[in-house]
């Protein structure tokens, strides 16, 4: 459930949040949301947003799964998978190589 600020003077409490299937997030303090309005109330909170933790993306067609801008999963259009946080990054090669990246150590096999 969502609590929060909507319109001038206006109070959310405890709406409920719908999110895709398979899916499931807890937004940030200060997340942007899109509510779905019955009559002069938001009912229920359909999406949320933090445009400033999203990941930077290169390729169109890449997408990202992603905590903030520095842990994320990305998918990529060319098939890889980049498993990144803050210590390094894990890349699964749609040429089937792995690639493991702390650093300080980099291993293919």
């Amino acid at each position: 459930l969502i609590t929060g600020t909507g319109r001038l003077n206006e109070q959310i409490q405890a709406r409920p949040l719908y999110q895709q299937v398979g899916f499931t997030s807890l937004p940030r303090a200060g997340s942007r949301h899109v509510g779905i309005i019955e009559g002069n109330s938001i009912t229920v909170i359909a999406g949320t947003d933090t445009q400033d933790d999203r990941p930077v993306l290169d390729t169109a067609g890449d997408c990202a799964i992603y905590a903030n801008k520095t842990v994320y999963i990305k998918l990529e259009d060319n098939g890889d998978i980049t498993i990144t946080n803050d210590n390094g990054s894990i890349v699964l090669g749609s040429n089937g190589r792995v690639n493991i990246n702390d650093g300080n150590l980099t291993v293919e096999a």
